[in-house]
């Protein structure tokens, strides 16, 4: 798996936490869906950056 499919696996896992957690009302279970979509997002952030870096 590649690092891109694994970010992306990673905010869907987080978005199908988050709804979850709405719908069924289980704070715990938005927060790890939060927690995950904001690490997805910074993962991706770096991702990107190294990838700028590495081309310079």
């Amino acid at each position: 798996m590649k690092l891109g499919q694994a970010i992306s696996l990673t905010a869907g896992l987080s978005a199908a936490c988050i709804i979850t957690g709405s719908i069924f009302k289980q704070p715990i279970l938005k927060n790890l869906g939060e927690l995950t979509g904001f690490g997805a997002i910074s993962l991706g952030v770096i991702v990107k950056l190294n990838s700028v870096n590495a081309d310079k």
